[in-house]
This record gives C-alpha cells, structure tokens and sequence, in this order.
C-alpha cells in the first residue's frame, strides 16, 4: 500500500505519515535513550547537564500538551468537566516519567513481534450462546 498510487489518499499519504510518526520515532528515542546512558557511562555527560536536558525537555513536554488540553476545552469547545480537565492537566506533569518509556517498549515490542511471530488468530473453539435470562 506505502505509496502505491492504487490506493489513493491511503497509500499515498496517510501509510507514509503513519511510518514516520509511529513506527520510526520509537527507534529514535531508544537509540537516544541509549547515547545518554553510553555518554554517562563514559564519562561524557555529567549527571548534571543530564538533569538539565531532562528539565527542559520536560517543561517543553508538558508546555506543549497543557496547549493542547487548553486548545481542546477552549478553543474548539469540547465539553468536558472542570475536574477532568484538572485530571488531565495533573497527569502532563508525570506523563514523560513512565508513560513515554513504556509506550515506547510496547511499540519496538509490536513491531518486532509483527516480523518475527506467527500472525494468525490460531484455534477458537466454540463455546455456545447462552441469552440473559428475562427479568419477571
């Protein structure tokens, strides 16, 4: 489908975008993931402008995603709850902690389990239906 004519707007545009937004981003944080621990281990990086680097790139983070929530419940006027909104704007704070990483692992995960596992569903066996009962 990757930019086959054939399948129109898909392939030409929407499979290419989806390549270089989801699939490739995750290899690039890992290999910088890994360039921050080989700097550290080598005595490149201080742990200090390691922190600094972590600040900004953090601040920047949540900068950008309290826009968008912001944008969101303003600007096109999405009805939400107050309370959802301050939920939402909490969790910018500790998304870059955890929910980053472990998207990225899940990511590289799916993506090597695409190439390297069986793709199929295997056997289902059935089990029946059995309907709700009716209320008296």
């Amino acid at each position: 489908m990757i930019l086959n004519p054939k399948y129109g707007v898909i392939g030409l545009f929407s499979m290419p975008f989806y390549i270089l937004t989801e699939i490739v981003p995750p290899f690039f944080e890992l290999i910088g993931y890994c360039a921050l621990a080989l700097g550290i281990g080598m005595g490149v990086l201080s742990w200090e402008t390691l922190l600094r680097f972590f600040v900004i790139t953090w601040v920047y983070s949540i900068i950008h995603t309290m826009y968008a929530l912001i944008m969101e419940k303003y600007g096109i006027g999405k009805k939400m709850p107050l309370h959802h909104f301050i939920i939402r704007m909490f969790i910018t704070l500790i998304e870059n902690l955890f929910y980053r990483q472990i998207n990225i692992w899940c990511k590289l995960k799916g993506f090597f389990r695409f190439f390297t596992s069986k793709r199929e569903w295997g056997a289902m066996e059935r089990e029946g239906f059995a309907p709700a009962e009716k209320a008296s």
